[in-house]
């Protein structure tokens, strides 16, 4: 399999920062209000949290597993007209598109366990008491010592992914790579 050219017919074919950039924000601004809206409408005890955590952690994953396989991108992609494919421009399958989100599944995936586990050591009688505010510093201060790591690693992550995308031709971040897939402008998608 080859890459596609950088340009065809003196038209660049991969995705520039700023379309990628917009697309997470575009993606960001459609699950935030969701968020917000757990946050604030929501009766607060420990079960309902754990549950929510759990519910929002399966809608984002799922978010991006069944829009990248399905559509090749995200609403947010998609609304910028880029779409992730195979490095030769052909469409990806579910296992590329399971590759690609690996990383981030996994620390999801430990960041949700940490906050249920955190959750679950609390006394429900202070937590359900509490306002937002409360809620959030008593977890901060009872989260296991692991989660600072895996949050680090986290930020260590992302911060990577944007270096390594700023710094090739073909703008392809650490999950592009993994997966062995680029973003490019739907024109150039066989």
């Amino acid at each position: 399999m080859e890459h596609l050219p950088l340009k065809i017919n003196e038209t660049p074919v991969y995705a520039t920062f700023s379309q990628r950039f917009l697309a997470g924000l575009i993606d960001f601004l459609i699950f935030f209000p969701v968020i917000l809206a757990f946050q604030y409408f929501l009766t607060h005890t420990i079960t309902v949290d754990i549950s929510t955590e759990i519910l929002i952690t399966v809608v984002a994953l799922s978010y991006t597993i069944i829009m990248n396989f399905k559509y090749g991108g995200t609403v947010g992609k998609l609304s910028q007209g880029i779409r992730i494919t195979n490095i030769d421009g052909s469409k990806i399958n579910l296992l590329t598109v399971i590759k690609r989100s690996s990383v981030d599944i996994f620390l999801y995936i430990v960041t949700t366990y940490a906050v249920i586990v955190t959750l679950l050591s609390l006394d429900s009688n202070i937590y359900n008491t509490l306002d937002f505010y409360g809620r959030t510093d008593l977890l901060i201060e009872s989260y296991p010592t692991w989660y600072l790591m895996a949050e680090n690693i986290m930020m260590i992550w992302y911060w990577s992914e944007l270096l390594v995308m700023l710094t090739n031709k073909r703008r392809r971040a650490l999950h592009d790579f993994i997966a062995g897939t680029v973003v490019i402008k739907k024109e150039f998608c066989n």
